[in-house]
């Protein structure tokens, strides 16, 4: 599956109703071609009033299956709920301190998902490819 931003919208979108009741506000989808092993990726602004504007950057370079996409845009996703409604700062220095690993591990179990710290389960394209 060939990944792109409206894709990677629409499927945040998606989770976000079926995993985090609809709470998380929407975040700046983006592909681009990251390293190695790294899948996505989470980044965030915030304003004076707190307010939290995030971006996720998922990589194109590799052929997604829908559920190991599903699992990395929710991880990237955690991120985004640690920071925006927990109002924590630990993937500054953690990047998937305890309340991250606590969300994770309950959407692992009430979900049935396979969302992990890392793990490198599909193959990067090579130059070749």
């Amino acid at each position: 599956m060939k990944v792109t931003k409206e894709l990677i919208k629409e499927l945040y979108k998606k989770y976000n109703k079926m995993y985090f009741n609809g709470e998380l506000s929407m975040c700046d989808c983006h592909y681009i071609k990251l390293d190695k092993c790294t899948y996505g990726r989470y980044t965030n602004k915030q304003d004076d009033d707190g307010t939290v504007h995030g971006k996720i950057w998922i990589t194109n370079d590799v052929d997604w299956t829908e559920e190991v996409l599903r699992e990395v845009i929710v991880h990237e996703m955690i991120h985004h709920y640690v920071k925006s409604i927990k109002k924590k700062n630990e993937y500054l220095f953690f990047k998937h301190g305890f309340q991250f690993r606590k969300k994770m591990h309950q959407l692992n179990t009430e979900f049935n998902l396979g969302i992990t710290i890392s793990s490198c389960p599909l193959k990067k394209k090579s130059k070749k490819d």
